[in-house]
């Protein structure tokens, strides 16, 4: 079997290794060297990705009247949350079929119609990164635009030009929750260029969903390896229905919590193993790109991706999906199902599809194949043929 989500990226080493982890405030200490040396500048933990990410929409339009902030509108509800928890109003922008982000003509045209943008979230989605980042750059200097760079999908990727993703942007966000390109279950990061918020602080009470993060992994490790008798299911309908789960994008944004020092041991151990995965993630998805005939693959002829689900696009989305389950392959949780998910908040997005046309087509259109490193390699030849066989 392969499975999209269901803690996918945890095989049993890694559950137990999380179940059982510990750290100390020398961990935390580490990691925020470690990440404030790779990106220059300050590091602050949270106890989620979004946020870090509202903090850092906050303090970009903090000393400004411009309040509304441009997102891709193919996204998640939790960046939508991220902004209006900061003060401001999302701008969505259209993007482009060849690597799903920012249409740069689309952006152009938004900040020369609006003198009230605050700040541009980069978010390199899926992993793939942004083609016209050197324009964005530009664009966002003239028109006093802050950039924010959101690495919760590309940690480890280089734009076109050879720089690394996370070095160019005034803010830098990244989201260590599950299926993220570093995983630790929940967590996050600010790294703060700006010299003039140097003074924030990082948040001092630690996460309260401590025992649930520890057992996520191994739960989901049971419930993908009994999925097909049944259990695997029952398990995780379990566990969401009594609360000691809880569904993406649910629950606030605190930005007053901090990570607990032994996801901050597990955060620093990937990001000092990131290079040797984003190479592995890099060969995987050219070696699938390759496999797979007849079908548009956005992002395909990106130098350096860091890809952690590889975006095929389809005419018949609904049909492949119900042969791959069929087949116990699992991909139903594709990024994303609507064009702001999850599904469920999709009516308090605010979202005008007719600004959007190209990313309402490619949510209809799009499936994702997982690229983590365990992966079962039958399942995967079967998810390719499936593919290769319909037109």
């Amino acid at each position: 079997m392969l499975f999209q989500s269901f803690g996918s990226q945890y095989n049993f080493r890694k559950s137990i290794s999380i179940l059982f982890a510990r750290g100390s405030d020398k961990d935390r200490l580490a990691l925020k060297k470690k990440l404030s040396e790779k990106y220059s500048g300050k590091a602050i933990l949270f106890s989620k990705g979004r946020a870090a990410l509202s903090e850092a929409i906050r303090l970009s339009t903090s000393n400004s009247t411009k309040k509304q902030v441009i997102i891709t509108g193919f996204t998640c509800y939790s960046v939508v949350q991220a902004v209006r928890a900061a003060g401001c109003k999302e701008l969505y922008i259209d993007i482009n079929y060849e690597d799903l982000n920012f249409n740069f003509d689309k952006l152009k045209e938004a900040t020369n119609k609006y003198n009230d943008i605050g700040a541009i979230v980069i978010q390199n989605s899926l992993g793939i990164p942004t083609s016209k980042i050197k324009n964005i750059e530009d664009l966002a200097k003239e028109k006093g635009i802050k950039i924010i760079e959101d690495l919760a999908h590309c940690a480890g990727g280089r734009y076109d030009d050879g720089r690394e993703i996370g070095t160019i942007g005034d803010y830098v966000m990244l989201s260590f929750g599950r299926g993220k390109s570093l995983d630790a279950v929940n967590g996050g990061a600010l790294i703060i260029k700006n010299e003039e918020d140097a003074y924030y602080n990082e948040p001092m009470k630690p996460s309260s969903h401590n025992v649930r993060d520890r057992w996520y992994p191994i739960i989901c490790y049971i419930s993908r390896k009994t999925f097909r008798i049944g259990l695997g299911k029952l398990l995780l309908a379990f566990c969401y229905k009594t609360g000691f789960f809880v569904r993406s994008a649910d629950g606030d944004i605190n930005i007053d919590k901090t990570m607990t020092n032994w996801q901050s041991k597990v955060v620093l151990r990937e990001l000092n193993d990131l290079d040797r995965v984003t190479d592995e993630r890099d060969d995987r998805s050219n070696t699938v790109i390759s496999l797979i005939k007849g079908h548009s693959i956005p992002g395909k002829n990106s130098i350096k991706k860091s890809l952690i689900r590889i975006p095929i696009i389809m005419n018949n989305k609904r049909e492949i999906i119900d042969k791959m389950s069929a087949n116990h392959i699992y991909i139903d949780d594709t990024w994303y199902y609507p064009v702001i998910s999850p599904e469920r908040f999709y009516k308090f997005a605010n979202y005008n599809e007719r600004d959007c046309p190209i990313a309402v087509d490619i949510s209809k259109r799009l499936i994702n194949l997982p690229t983590y490193i365990s992966i079962n390699t039958k399942s995967y030849r079967k998810a390719i043929e499936i593919i290769n066989d319909e037109k």
